[in-house]
């Protein structure tokens, strides 16, 4: 759509174009948002879109391309921040032109990567305060964004929530397969087969397990686990190499068991308990590196491994 572009790189909808923007679906899931010329979340993801090509570009061996796509992609970012970003509230608006900071802009720019480190905390507490106030489609999007920004434990409660808007909602209403809407009386007329309500089936095991690919081919892995309130957890990730094993512990000390195929290392990253003061391998200390919340192994971790904090 860079036909649609102004000089600082964000994209405009004119009156028929606005009514094809997508911001979430349907309707009553978009927490109010105000649309405008000017759309947060239509230029979020345009900007994802550019930073994403630029990838596949220079995977490609079209280095010229992907350095034009990086290129537009860092103003366009820019552009976003003077266009969206409400300094005095630490939240983002719907679109030019409007006040109105609802759920979606304000999840998408946190789930892009598309807000400061110095206004993410502000954002993320707004993004909070909302809930599930969006459909099973965005909510993809609204977790993701919660376990990339160090809310683990306000992701998982929200996908067991005792309310209408939740995966525990589904299953105490008999499903045995994923809906297209939270719950009968938000969309009378919804399938019961439906892909985009499944996001835990992905969360899960990227987030939760905490394994994720890091190099094409699954030939590096990182292992990531974010605990929340959760005390164990145990499964099994196939790959093309073969399966990914994890079991880890949540307790006084984090302990993670580790099994890869042949062939995989990964770079392990560990939770940082406020008392731990390093990482053992075997029951050997090892070089890690604390970065926050984390500690960070400086060694690739392959075959059988047993990793604790202290």
């Amino acid at each position: 759509m860079l036909d649609r572009a102004r000089p600082d790189g964000l994209l405009t909808s004119g009156p028929d174009e606005i009514k094809r923007d997508i911001v979430d679906w349907p309707r009553s899931e978009r927490d109010g948002f105000v649309f405008a010329s000017v759309n947060s979340v239509v230029n979020a993801f345009h900007i994802r879109s550019l930073e994403q090509m630029s990838v596949l570009a220079s995977a490609t061996g079209r280095d010229e391309e992907a350095a034009q796509l990086l290129a537009r992609a860092g103003a366009s970012r820019q552009a976003f921040q003077r266009a969206f970003f409400d300094s005095a509230r630490g939240m983002y608006v719907d679109g030019e032109g409007t006040d109105h900071a609802s759920l979606h802009a304000n999840l998408f720019a946190l789930a892009f990567d598309l807000v400061p480190p110095a206004c993410r905390e502000r954002v993320l507490a707004h993004v909070l305060s909302r809930g599930m106030a969006c459909s099973v489609y965005a909510a993809q999007y609204l977790l993701e964004a919660l376990f990339d920004n160090g809310a683990d434990a306000a992701a998982l409660a929200l996908m067991t929530a005792a309310g209408d808007r939740s995966w525990r909602h589904m299953v105490e209403s008999g499903t045995t397969i994923t809906w297209e809407a939270w719950d009968q009386h938000y969309k009378p007329n919804q399938d019961w087969n439906h892909a985009w309500g499944a996001a835990p089936a992905n969360l899960l095991p990227r987030f939760v397990l905490g394994v994720q690919p890091f190099a094409p081919g699954w030939t590096r892995v990182m292992i990531r686990p974010n605990p929340g309130p959760l005390k164990s957890v145990e499964g099994k990730v196939p790959t093309p190499l073969g399966p990914v094993l994890v079991q880890w512990e949540n307790g006084g000390a984090f302990k993670l068991s580790l099994t890869l195929p042949p062939d995989m290392a990964a770079q392990v990253q560990l939770p940082a308990g406020k008392n731990s003061t390093g990482v053992y391998l075997g029951g050997q200390s090892v070089r890690a590196r604390r970065d926050g919340s984390w500690w960070i192994l400086d060694q690739a971790v392959t075959g059988t491994a047993v990793l604790e904090t202290r």
